[in-house]
């Protein structure tokens, strides 16, 4: 049963515009007791194939500015490992306290910034 609401729930919450893989996250560290880092391993290994769909949709919508491409993936790949470099240091503990305290931020942080982006859309 708490599967069939995780699923729901995602769904919901990734139609809202926030990222089902945060909510991936949450059910495997609560209600499968899963360990944080763990949790995040299975997240990111479930975002390679929706990452490379939504290259080749944007590649053929034309949506990808080749520009910005070598600096975005330097960027990319320096953060990852930096990331990891970091990750292999902290305590579990604090992983998920950050992880909390970025999931408040962007959720308040969306609800007073979301309202304007909608009202500067539709003046347009």
């Amino acid at each position: 049963m708490k599967r069939i609401i995780f699923l729901i729930l995602s769904g919901i919450v990734g139609s809202m515009g926030l990222g089902a893989g945060t909510v991936l996250i949450i059910y495997l560290t609560v209600f499968e007791s899963m360990p944080q880092i763990e949790a995040q391993g299975i997240n990111l290994l479930f975002s390679l194939p929706c990452a490379a769909l939504s290259i080749i949709i944007y590649k053929r919508q034309k949506l990808i500015v080749k520009d910005n491409l070598v600096l975005l993936i330097i960027s990319g790949v320096v953060g990852a490992m930096g990331g990891y470099m970091l990750l292999d240091r902290m305590k579990p503990e604090l992983l998920s306290d950050i992880f909390a305290a970025a999931l408040i931020f962007l959720s308040i942080f969306q609800l007073f910034t979301g309202s304007k982006k909608a009202e500067n859309q539709s003046k347009n």
